[in-house]
């Protein structure tokens, strides 16, 4: 992983991957991130496809918790 100088918001980055010190954000910032994220997961479960994939999974879960 390539290191970013210590400080910084992104303290690492691969192509796959950014590692973000969300502490370093000021809250605002981390507030507004968060509202993106949570937008996009939305739009993702929305996808039906998604969706049952993920009932399907909570229900295994489920029998694997009894």
């Amino acid at each position: 992983m390539a290191k970013q100088k210590t400080g910084t918001v992104v303290i690492g980055c691969t192509p796959s991957q950014v590692s973000v010190d969300i502490n370093a954000m000021p809250d605002f910032e981390s507030d507004r991130m968060c509202k993106t994220v949570i937008s996009c997961v939305k739009r993702f479960f929305d996808n039906p496809a998604v969706r049952a994939d993920y009932e399907a999974w909570k229900a295994v879960r489920v029998q694997r918790q009894k």
